[in-house]
């Protein structure tokens, strides 16, 4: 699978990656398909990496006013 590809590839049309995302290579990498922990900054509550889940070492920061917001967005997930 080429970078960008996959579950951390719709995280980077979703969002700003802040950290990581790219193939980990040289070494023990080189002999599978390793990506660098992630972070992905501005994520929209309603966006696929904010309502399914990725694969991978990933963290997703989602932006809210208050706390109330927080517990509406924390609960508007499907898979809860």
């Amino acid at each position: 699978m080429a970078p960008g590809v996959g579950s951390v590839g719709i995280g980077k049309n979703a969002a700003q990656a802040a950290l990581g995302g790219g193939r980990l290579a040289g070494g023990d990498y080189d002999h599978g398909l390793f990506i660098a922990p992630t972070i992905f900054d501005h994520v929209k509550w309603d966006s696929p990496i904010a309502q399914e889940e990725i694969f991978g070492p990933v963290l997703s920061v989602l932006r809210v006013p208050d706390f109330a917001e927080a517990l509406r967005v924390a609960n508007s997930v499907k898979y809860g």
